[in-house]
């Protein structure tokens, strides 16, 4: 379910890269729509977190090492985002650093919960 999340993120991204260009569509209405699917992902991505934080049985210390990496993981992201939006003066695109982030983190957070599952086998 998490898988189908992100594919509404890259979805979102390829219609805005899609329909102004080629199908010569109103860039405000294309900013509707990639809104409106990122907001999908979004709500998918939550639900799903919400029922595997109801089944996720993890001890403390997993639990400690995965939000130290997810801390220094949201440190180095707003290193490079603050660098390179001050470099470039792109601060219109560079948010989509952010989208990168969260996705890498909810990977991460997958390959914990998957990790703890095979040692319980």
């Amino acid at each position: 379910m998490m898988g189908l999340g992100i594919f509404f993120y890259f979805l979102a991204v390829v219609l805005i890269m899609i329909l102004i260009p080629v199908l010569n569509m109103n860039p405000i209405i294309v900013v509707c729509i990639f809104l409106l699917a990122c907001g999908v992902g979004t709500y998918i991505i939550v639900v799903a977190q919400m029922s595997y934080s109801k089944k996720e049985k993890v001890d403390s210390k997993t639990l400690r090492l995965r939000k130290e990496i997810s801390d220094i993981m949201a440190l180095v992201t707003v290193i490079i985002y603050l660098g390179i939006s001050f470099a470039t003066g792109a601060w219109h695109i560079t948010w989509f650093i952010w989208i990168l982030y969260a996705i890498i983190n909810e990977i991460i957070k997958l390959i914990f919960i998957l990790r703890s599952e095979d040692v319980e086998e």
